[in-house]
């Protein structure tokens, strides 16, 4: 696979808003290689395939990501409010070969809930205020570097626990 290569799932981007009190729970297997990698599980304007997600960034989302670009070794809580975007260190240890269970629960306004494999993070800054952006499932590696890439998802599940 060439360079800038995308492995995964991206929707259109209208799946839900902020103001619905979405939660996104998936379960994702990392390949044989971490190297050179760029992972992302969001709600999100927008792709994210070509961005770590952080500093100035037209981009609402919440998500959870790994980049070898950014010097990630631990998975990172992140999140965008259409201006700046920031992360936040899980403490998970991203490793070759290895099943996540991930939740990203924005069911309380303000507040992102990030859990992976049962440790979770709380972030709230750089979170949309507005919550009317139409945000759709990304969740997808980007290869890095030239190489074959895998990317596995078990399944994807995304609820509301507001008023539709």
């Amino acid at each position: 696979a060439p360079n800038s290569s995308l492995g995964g799932l991206t929707q259109t981007f209208t799946q839900t808003q902020g103001r619905y009190r979405p939660v996104l729970n998936t379960l994702i297997r990392t390949d044989s290689v971490i190297t050179s990698r760029r992972i992302w599980v969001a709600l999100t304007s927008a792709a994210l395939t070509a961005t770590d997600g952080t500093g100035a960034l037209a981009t609402t989302y919440i998500g959870l990501r790994y980049s070898t670009a950014a010097g990630d070794a631990n998975w990172q809580c992140a999140s965008g409010d259409g201006t700046t975007g920031s992360v936040m260190d899980t403490g998970v240890a991203v490793a070759a070969s290895t099943a996540y269970r991930i939740t990203l629960d924005w069911s309380s306004s303000g507040t992102l809930v990030c859990t992976v494999n049962g440790t979770g993070v709380s972030k709230t800054t750089n979170i949309d205020a507005t919550q009317t952006a139409s945000l759709g499932i990304h969740n997808a590696l980007t290869n890095l570097a030239a190489g074959a890439k895998n990317h596995f998802i078990s399944f994807i599940n995304l609820r509301y626990n507001g008023n539709l």
